[in-house]
C-alpha cells in the first residue's frame, strides 16, 4: 500500500495525548478529593456502598465504583476474577515512548511497516517532542512487562533503528505492553462499573480512522 492509504496522523489530524488530557481534567475539576500514589488492595460491596481498602490500609467508602484502569484492571480482578477469563492475546507486543524530535514533524508519522514488525515515530500539535512506536509479532515470546531492561534488550534484538533505541533508557515513559483485546459479557456488578479499556478493550491497534480512507468514503 502507499503511505496516503496506510498512512494517519497527518494533516488534519487531531490527537490528545494521555499526559495533555489529564492536565485538561485536572484542571477542571473542582470540589473533588484526588488521591496519588495509593492502588486498592480490596472490594467489598454492601447495600450500602462500597468498601474500598487501599495497600497502605485507608478504607473509604464510596457509593459507586468505576474501574478505568485499563487492559490489566485491578478493579476488574478484584470483582469480575482473573483477567485470563476475558482477554484474547494477540500475539504481539507494543512499546512507545518519547524522544527528542530531531526530525522537525509536525503532526506527521514516519512509519516502516513489514510482516511481523512495525516502526514509526511521529509528533502532535505542540509538542516539544516526538513518539516512538513499536509493534512486533511474539506470539512463542514471554517478555516481563515490569522488567524494563528486558523490553529494552528484547527491541534492541528485533529491531535496527540505532538512534531511537539509544534514546529509549532516558525516556521518562515509556508504554511496553501486548496487543490484546478484553470481551466481557458484562461490565457492571452491582455497585462497580468498568469503562474503557478495563471494559472493553479493542487493542490499542485499533480505533484510529485514516482521514484519506474517511475522505474517500464520503464521495
Amino acid at each position: 500500500m502507499t503511505g496516503d492509504e496506510f498512512g494517519h496522523r497527518v494533516g488534519g489530524d487531531l490527537e490528545i495525548v494521555r499526559g495533555k488530557l489529564f492536565e485538561i481534567l485536572m484542571a477542571r475539576t473542582a470540589g473533588v478529593d484526588v488521591i496519588f500514589g495509593h492502588a486498592i488492595a480490596s472490594i467489598a460491596q454492601s447495600c450500602d456502598g462500597v468498601e474500598v481498602t487501599f495497600r497502605n490500609g485507608d478504607a473509604h467508602t464510596f457509593d459507586l465504583v468505576i474501574g478505568a484502569d485499563g487492559l490489566h484492571s485491578n478493579v476488574r480482578r478484584q470483582i469480575f476474577g482473573d483477567e485470563s477469563q476475558y482477554l484474547r492475546d494477540l500475539g504481539m507486543y507494543l512499546c512507545v515512548y518519547s524522544v527528542p524530535n530531531f526530525l522537525h514533524l509536525d503532526r506527521m508519522e514516519v512509519q516502516y511497516s513489514e510482516i511481523g514488525r512495525v516502526a514509526a515515530i511521529w509528533s502532535t500539535r505542540d509538542a516539544v517532542d516526538a513518539k516512538a512506536c513499536f509493534g512486533f509479532a511474539a506470539r512463542n515470546q514471554q517478555i516481563d512487562l515490569r522488567d524494563r531492561a528486558q523490553q529494552e534488550e528484547t527491541l534492541r534484538t528485533v529491531y535496527a533503528v540505532p538512534r531511537l533505541l539509544e534514546l529509549m533508557p532516558e525516556a521518562p515513559d515509556c508504554y511496553f505492553d501486548i496487543a490484546a483485546q478484553i470481551d466481557m459479557a458484562t461490565w457492571a456488578r452491582d455497585r462497580v462499573i468498568l469503562v474503557g479499556a478495563a471494559a472493553s478493550c479493542a487493542s490499542p491497534m485499533s480505533g484510529e480512522p485514516c482521514p484519506h480512507r474517511r475522505v474517500r468514503a464520503g464521495r
